[in-house]
């Protein structure tokens, strides 16, 4: 959407042909884009208040855009292309905001992508802090330096993956677990705690693993090296 109504802004402005063929594909690929990304905003309620704030306008500006936009063709047509060039230019300008506030949540507030593409886990042996004893079959949660860890123990030894959900950041440890599978409260994904593939959906990623030994008194996990 974003290429086809900045190139129809460029061709606009130059005075080339083609604004208003470009200006209608970017309307209609609006159409996707906005179903995706309502889907996405829906599943934001684990994110603060902020981020859902941040998806009402980024909606918002898009609509004023494309509005913006369409305004421009009527111009153009009317013969008024100095009011369509300005109102091109107008669109632009909102548009650039939006995919700001687009790229912002993605990339800063990690709506969509991979809840634990930035915090795999500690690669060198670490302390779990918050976990005193583990009893069999029973979910613990427990903090590896600033990583959240679940852990498991099974009658073939203890298991930990990542507990933030890479769906949408839930904690794992507050879902349900039946022999080795962990099943998110938030949305159902469903996972092996042995070595966090994905069983299940809407997750699309899955948990990063962790090697678990228990020493002096505690428990240390660092992750699995696949």
């Amino acid at each position: 959407m974003i290429g086809a109504l900045l190139s129809a802004t460029v061709l606009d402005v130059v005075g080339a042909d083609g604004a208003d063929e470009l200006i209608g594909v970017g309307t209609a690929a609006a159409i996707p884009t906005a179903l995706t990304g309502a889907n996405d905003w829906a599943d934001t309620e684990i994110a603060d208040d902020g981020v859902r704030r941040v998806g009402l306008v980024h909606a918002s500006a898009n609509t004023a855009a494309l509005l913006l936009y369409g305004a421009s063709v009527a111009a153009r047509r009317s013969g008024a292309r100095g009011r369509g060039r300005a109102l091109v230019l107008a669109g632009a300008a909102v548009m650039t905001i939006s995919g700001y506030l687009g790229g912002h949540m993605s990339y800063t507030r990690g709506v969509g992508p991979n809840q634990t593409a930035f915090d795999a886990g500690p690669s060198e042996w670490t302390a779990v802090a918050g976990v005193t004893e583990l009893a069999d079959g029973e979910p613990a949660a427990g903090v590896a330096g600033d990583t959240p860890v679940l852990l498991v123990r099974h009658g073939d030894g203890i298991h930990a993956i990542h507990d933030r959900c890479s769906h949408r950041g839930c904690p794992l440890a507050d879902g349900e677990l039946e022999g080795h599978v962990v099943t998110c409260s938030c949305h159902g994904s469903q996972f092996d705690v042995r070595d966090g593939s994905v069983l299940r959906g809407p997750a699309t990623a899955g948990q990063p693993a962790f090697d678990v030994r228990e020493a002096d008194g505690g428990i240390e996990v660092r992750l699995q090296h696949r």
